[in-house]
């Protein structure tokens, strides 16, 4: 998909505030409301946009965040399908990311203790999704939990 300057406005201004009216948009953009939202109807078409929420932060409610690289057993495509469609469904598993490098994937878990992670992981292990190892890291402070830098979105401007 082809972005312009104004595309790329609206992406910054709504992942800043997903709650921006459409008339402080168009406003913000330049542009008046109806062409405004249907560039943003256009972005979220193409799933560029994919969702609005609120950050909401572990600590704050007070439970474990927990980072776990995983690896499999097998490295068919099959095994990756089973083991993916698995944790999608675990609402724990707040992020999960397939990686390169000699681990699998990592993912970010939310629980409201230990014991509950860790029965949990018996849980995937009993499962015979093809967990074979995994190492878990427990998050002590969040020092910074961003956004996707607009200036690498600015470098991706198509110029008509």
């Amino acid at each position: 998909m082809k972005l312009d300057r104004r595309d790329v406005q609206i992406l910054a201004l709504l992942q800043a505030n997903g709650r921006m009216s459409s008339t402080e948009l168009s406003e913000a953009v330049s542009l008046s409301v109806s062409p405004c939202w249907k560039r943003v109807r256009r972005l979220e078409k193409a799933g560029l946009i994919r969702g609005y929420s609120a950050s909401l932060f572990a600590a704050d409610f007070d439970l474990v965040e927990l980072l776990v690289t995983i690896e499999l057993h097998s490295h068919l495509a099959a095994d990756f399908r089973i083991f993916e469609a698995y944790m999608k469904q675990k609402a724990e598993v707040v992020d999960l990311w397939a990686v390169g490098g000699g681990l699998d994937y990592i993912a970010r878990f939310a629980s409201e203790n230990l014991s509950q992670y860790q029965a949990l992981m018996d849980e995937i292990l009993d499962a015979e999704v093809g967990l074979h190892r995994y190492f878990t890291y427990v998050v002590t402070k969040t020092i910074k939990q961003g956004q996707l830098p607009i200036s690498l979105l600015e470098k991706k401007i198509d110029r008509i």
